[in-house]
């Protein structure tokens, strides 16, 4: 039950952040982040292996017949913790492990099931059975596990669960260095572009250096917003093509102010190329300092082109 004096504190301190949780659309706020239901059952189901579903479809059924209900609660927890969670958002990577963790007793029933066979009792049986498993595991992890099993890939997930790759580094501490050589004490930094391939968070991770120096950029439409404050900052990164890492149309405050740079257009004015970089996946990555204040007629142009798909998003004070 709930406890009384709780709610009575909760209302009393926190009564306005309760208001604002209550009055929020999460689904709006998070749209960009979500796409259709197929979508989201295929990312799901592309984190295990076909062989891995196949156990927890056999681990089920034995639960069924054996009616076991701990095991089928969990399932039903799994289903739920998919269907009510996809209503806000398409489920990430992270997201996927509870679902996954609540199919784990149904999975272990099969396992148990399968190794308790007479058959498989024996222990070339076993060592046989911990190989596969590692090469699953290998498979799923390590590159050249992937590229070398790709013939029995049936046996790891199709989504590929990487460390994290870029080609062309050299060219990724080049920028870096650069701006850690240009910027001066008080400059600041804005970078355009939302992936894998580039963002402000990767530049920063790559040098912690960067941190103070960087005007975090808006990454959702929904819920960031454009920030116009990162069209002060001194330094600017934008790339060729724009990249973002969410579905098209969901970014406009990232891919916007990047066309707008490398083409020429509206607030580019502003600004002159300094640097150019080739990228990760054949991206171009381009440096820019700002040789003048963007003025009100530019910020002006800007806003009228992302009020096309968000009329209410307001000019701001300039």
């Amino acid at each position: 039950m709930c406890d009384p004096r709780g709610i009575g504190a909760a209302l009393t301190f926190q009564q306005p952040l309760i208001l604002k949780i209550l009055g929020t659309s999460y689904g709006d706020l998070y749209s960009g982040y979500k796409t259709n239901f197929g979508s989201q059952l295929g990312q799901v189901g592309s984190r295990l292996s076909y062989v891995n579903w196949l156990l927890i479809v056999f681990g089920l059924y034995i639960s069924i017949i054996r009616r076991n209900r701990f095991s089928l609660f969990c399932a039903v927890a799994s289903a739920l913790t998919f269907v009510l969670f996809t209503r806000m958002q398409d489920p990430d990577r992270h997201h996927s492990m509870p679902v996954f963790l609540w199919l784990f007793p149904a999975y272990a029933q099969a396992i148990v099931a399968i190794v308790s066979m007479p058959a498989l009792r024996s222990l070339w049986s076993n060592a046989a059975i911990a190989v596969a498993a590692g090469l699953a595991f290998f498979g799923t992890f390590f590159p050249t596990g992937r590229q070398v099993l790709s013939p029995i890939s049936y046996v790891f997930a199709s989504e590929a669960t990487l460390p994290l790759h870029l080609d062309n580094r050299p060219e990724y501490r080049r920028l870096i260095d650069d701006l850690l050589g240009k910027m001066g004490p008080g400059d600041r930094l804005s970078v355009f572009a939302s992936s894998g391939m580039m963002s402000d968070s990767l530049l920063y991770e790559m040098d912690k250096d960067l941190y103070p120096r960087i005007e975090w950029a808006c990454q959702v439409d929904s819920r960031d917003r454009f920030r116009p404050a990162t069209l002060k900052s001194k330094y600017v990164v934008v790339t060729d093509p724009p990249v973002i890492h969410l579905q098209p149309g969901a970014q406009l405050c990232v891919s916007i102010p990047d066309q707008y740079i490398v083409e020429g257009k509206g607030i580019a004015a502003a600004y002159r190329r300094i640097a150019a970089y080739q990228l990760s996946g054949d991206v171009k990555g381009y440096l820019y300092e700002q040789v003048r204040p963007i003025g009100k007629a530019e910020i002006d142009d800007l806003y009228n082109e992302f009020r096309k798909k968000y009329p209410r998003w307001a000019t701001p004070e300039w």
